[in-house]
């Protein structure tokens, strides 16, 4: 988005909708995958369970990671660690992989097809007079997109805070 201040005439602002497009099916994802819905049905019970072991490794490497960064460290030992989240990340990858292949349903939900804006604009000319008003908070700026059939228009907006309390003021 600041790209899209200083050169207004390029397609940054489409960019940005796209990527937090991505940001928000992510999020959902992972919302799905904690749920352990019934796209999971066939797979082999030990790859699942291989799955969630080495998810839990990563998050206790993870979280052993940040304390010896945040303390007097020995620079063996972080490369060390470093090494093996990278080895236990490759080990996900395979299994996440072989989950991919047992799943088909896994696989469309876990790697969605990505919207972009021309397709939102030709999803708008279906029904004329029809826009997208999409936003996405940050807490430092937040933006809004004004998608129509033939333009996209982008604001950047207060941080989440300063918004909400404005919001609180509004409603007095």
């Amino acid at each position: 988005m600041q790209l899209d201040r200083q050169q207004p005439s390029g397609d940054f602002a489409a960019r940005a909708l796209e990527t937090s497009e991505n940001a928000r099916a992510r999020s959902l994802l992972e919302q799905l995958a904690e749920t352990q819905s019934e796209i999971r049905r066939g797979v082999d019970p030990g790859l699942l369970a291989r799955e969630d072991q080495l998810r839990q490794q990563l998050s206790a490497k993870g979280a052993y990671q940040v304390k010896i960064l945040n303390s007097p460290r020995n620079a063996d030992e972080v490369a060390e660690v470093d090494i093996e989240i990278r080895k236990l990340n490759t080990e996900y990858d395979f299994v996440q992989a072989q989950i991919r292949s047992q799943s088909p349903g896994y696989s469309r939900i876990i790697q969605p097809l990505t919207v972009t804006v021309k397709e939102i604009q030709a999803s708008l000319k279906e029904d004329p007079g029809s826009m997208l008003l999409e936003y996405m908070l940050g807490d430092d700026r937040s933006y809004v997109w004004l998608v129509t059939p033939t333009s996209i228009l982008a604001r950047e907006l207060p941080g989440r805070q300063r918004l909400e309390q404005e919001h609180l003021q509004a409603r007095g």
